[in-house]
């Protein structure tokens, strides 16, 4: 297995500063949940040539410990939708994976939460070689879906 590294730079999307699980990472882009509108999208370092299988690793955060609604979040990787995942309210740490089309799967691998019992941790996309554009990178996409609520 090859890990990568699975930011690189923004692309588009609301950039804030904000804490995450780790000391020196200070900001962060962010989708709301109030309308389809809301998107974000960042490129990742380029994976070596000739990976068969690529793992993207990045620090992560979600809002569970104040939504008062499971939320469901759209991967995208290229502009293709690859992978919808549930963040649920309640605040209840855990480590949680789930598979997608083209053979991928996203993890993420819960390392704290804050006052408020919001997840920070690391998330994993492994996908195939093929998903890579033609500098060996991805751009990513994540999208939510209208909810009409203010978490």
């Amino acid at each position: 297995m090859v890990i990568v590294n699975g930011y690189e730079k923004d692309v588009s999307g609301e950039h804030i500063n904000y804490h995450s699980c780790h000391p020196e990472a200070t900001s962060a882009l962010l989708v709301r949940c109030e309308d389809n509108t809301q998107f974000i999208e960042w490129e990742t370092t380029a994976a070596p040539v000739g990976a068969e299988n690529v793992t993207f690793a990045w620090i992560a955060g979600y809002s569970s410990g104040t939504s008062s609604i499971d939320h469901t979040f759209h991967l995208l990787v290229n502009g293709k939708e690859v992978i919808s995942f549930i963040t649920p309210k309640g605040g209840k740490p855990r480590d949680w994976s789930v598979k997608g089309t083209e053979n991928s799967m996203l993890s993420f691998k819960f390392a704290k939460d804050d006052g408020v019992k919001d997840q920070y941790g690391y998330m994993f996309l492994q996908i195939p070689k093929a998903l890579l554009n033609e500098n060996g990178k991805i751009k990513r996409g994540l999208q939510k879906r209208s909810c009409s609520c203010t978490d």
